[in-house]
């Protein structure tokens, strides 16, 4: 039996518990640069303002409304976020984070999973101000599926329960298949024109119809329907593919010294994240490149592998420093920069080079570096050129908060 908690609207809610005077005001969130919305609370969906909308094409609608507009605030978000893995964890055993605002638990072997749901919620809302909702299934597509109709349907009060795969046979006509978990762009578009339009169609097909239309993933998805598990909870097998550090600038930028700047921040991100997962890369794709609306068009990149894998900011950036002296042009307005990478392999089981270069030193030395960073501030010590202040950061204007770059920059009077 697994549990599936996920945040409700959490962006907004996160927005809601540091002043709570935004409850039951609608709002919405911006993407970077102020550009789409992309979180909205209950109160903008009944409005009918769709996800992903350009901000400037509704901007006079939400106003009308009195629709308070909040630029993205990923740090504020990812400190609620931990805050509430945490709490789940002290909760519910075995807890998984699948995203920044859900996780799965295994609960089999709880005799009274209601009680402890129940308990889980009330906690989470109390101890972090975020509201859930939680899906309980014997797989863990199931799971998700009673965790949309509880976020859905009211009646439900935020938690249903599928003790079995029977039970949620009768709620499969009113799923559409589209809202599946796993079910993405290509097969919510292929199915409708299959004669699928719900949950309860998908599963009249048989296995062999299914596996020539839908290939082995949608076969999986199936099974997991009927309550046969194809998927696992264990870290490995999630072990991310990819890092991506990329951003659209706030302004165009000329200047070889700010793109190097750039990739520098994005190259140290993305180590980071690596050194968080206990990770390490072995190719990495430094990039940069014009807006692809400017009539004169450059995209520079080089996909460099790497003798050794490595999670060390000091390597990447100077990779990613290499290619901008290499292929930068002068002339051209660029709009975006960043750096992929792949061949993924963990850190605690990766082959070292016969020659290898790392040094015993230079693990404590990130792990310093970023144990700075955790107690003063990401902009307490840097590498190479990357501060605060940088006419490429991206546009955030509508802020509820001050990004907290130091203690003293933490909300402390917003709730009065």
């Amino acid at each position: 039996m697994y549990v599936l908690v996920d945040c409700n609207n959490f962006f907004a809610s996160c927005e809601r518990a540091i002043n709570p005077k935004l409850e039951g005001k609608p709002v919405v969130i911006l993407s970077n640069n102020d550009g789409c919305i992309v979180a909205r609370s209950n109160e903008v969906k009944k409005l009918s303002v769709p996800m992903g909308a350009p901000y400037f094409k509704w901007k006079d609608y939400l106003k009308r409304h009195n629709v308070r507009v909040f630029s993205s605030n990923y740090l504020l978000y990812g400190d609620i976020s931990r805050r509430v893995m945490d709490t789940l964890e002290t909760c519910l055993p075995d807890v998984h984070i699948y995203s920044i605002d859900e996780a799965f638990a295994d609960v089999s072997g709880v005799k009274d999973i209601q009680s402890l749901v129940e308990e889980t919620k009330k906690i989470v809302t109390q101890w972090t101000g975020i509201p859930v909702s939680i899906g309980v299934g014997p797989t863990k597509t199931l799971a998700k599926a009673a965790n949309e109709l509880a976020k859905k349907h009211t009646k439900h009060n935020g938690i249903l329960i599928f003790n079995t795969a029977e039970e949620a046979v009768p709620y499969f006509p009113h799923i559409p298949v589209q809202d599946l978990w796993g079910v993405g762009r290509a097969f919510g578009e292929k199915l409708p024109r299959l004669g699928i339009h719900t949950t309860e169609d998908l599963l009249k097909k048989d296995d062999a119809w299914i596996k020539k239309a839908l290939g082995t993933p949608g076969l999986s998805l199936v099974h997991e329907l009927r309550g046969i598990e194809s998927t696992s909870l264990d870290h490995h097998s999630d072990m991310r593919k990819s890092v991506i550090r990329s951003r659209s600038f706030g302004t165009r930028i000329t200047e070889k010294k700010d793109i190097i700047d750039a990739l520098t921040y994005f190259a140290d991100r993305a180590a980071k994240m690596l050194r968080d997962e206990d990770l390490r890369t072995h190719v990495i794709r430094p990039f940069f490149m014009t807006s692809r609306f400017s009539p004169e068009r450059y995209y520079a990149s080089k996909t460099i592998a790497l003798e050794e894998a490595t999670n060390d900011s000091r390597v990447l950036i100077q990779h990613a420093i290499d290619v901008v002296e290499k292929t930068f042009k002068p002339g051209f307005q660029y709009a975006k920069a960043g750096i992929v990478c792949t061949d993924i392999v963990d850190s605690q089981h990766f082959q070292k080079s016969l020659f290898s270069s790392e040094r015993s030193e230079d693990t404590r030395i990130m792990e310093a570096y970023d144990a700075i960073k955790q107690k003063f501030g990401p902009y307490s010590i840097n590498l190479g050129r990357t501060s605060e202040n940088k006419n490429w950061h991206m546009k955030r204007n509508l802020l509820s908060t001050p990004e907290r770059k130091n203690i003293s920059s933490v909300p402390t009077a917003l709730c009065k």
